[in-house]
């Protein structure tokens, strides 16, 4: 065996870590999606004569088959992962992604996706979108923002076609979403390594700067 073979790999260091699982996460959010778009808008297409609001209904008429088909070949799919409530939350998915313009739904999440069609209002589907892809909201933003949109509509408020709220507004918004998590989770803040803690511990610092500034600005 030759001396190369036995000299040790150098230790990856934390930040070569998070290097990895950051790109790994990225390449399974981007494929992920792909995925499900692809097989719903399949579904649409064979199931339902591509008639995304006949999918979007549950028409039985038209949905049957499909039904039959996760009952029929229930351990086949479930080879490949699949399952009738999979196979809804694709066909969900690929009938929102295609409502998106390309430049926001290529910046989501198949989560964000799933969340963000429970509003029916078309123009403010894109923009609740629009702000999640922008601001970088996770699933749990987006969805209190989804909320916030499904009281203003039982409140009987015409929420659709306001005035978009300034980006900074939405962004702080956001920071103090994000904080309210971070507290709620704090028993398994020791899982974070040093230097993530580190580079959160500075961006936090950093927004506190900005959120003073704007205080004494007033």
């Amino acid at each position: 065996m030759s001396d190369l073979a036995l000299k040790p790999l150098t230790p990856l260091s934390e930040t070569d870590l998070d290097h990895v699982v950051a790109h790994l996460r990225q390449l399974y959010k981007k494929y992920s999606l792909a995925h499900a778009v692809e097989v719903g808008h399949y579904l649409v297409d064979h199931f339902f004569g591509g008639d995304y609001s006949a999918a979007r209904a549950n028409d039985r008429s038209k949905g049957q088959s499909l039904r039959d088909l996760c009952l029929r070949r229930r351990q086949e799919l479930a080879d490949l992962d699949l399952s009738l409530s999979t196979l809804q939350r694709y066909i969900t998915a690929s009938d929102t992604w295609r409502t998106l313009p390309e430049q926001t739904r290529e910046r989501l999440g198949l989560a964000h996706l799933r969340t963000l069609a429970a509003v029916s209002d078309l123009p403010e589907r894109q923009h609740l979108a629009h702000e999640a892809a922008a601001l970088h909201w996770s699933r749990e933003q987006t969805a209190l923002a989804v909320a916030e949109w499904k009281q203003s509509q039982r409140s009987g408020k015409k929420k659709a076609g306001r005035k978009p709220q300034p980006a900074v507004v939405r962004a702080a918004a956001a920071v103090h979403a994000a904080v309210r998590a971070l507290v709620k989770l704090q028993g398994a803040a020791a899982s974070l390594s040093p230097a993530h803690r580190a580079a959160y511990a500075k961006e936090v610092a950093a927004a506190q700067a900005v959120l003073a500034g704007l205080g004494s600005a007033g």
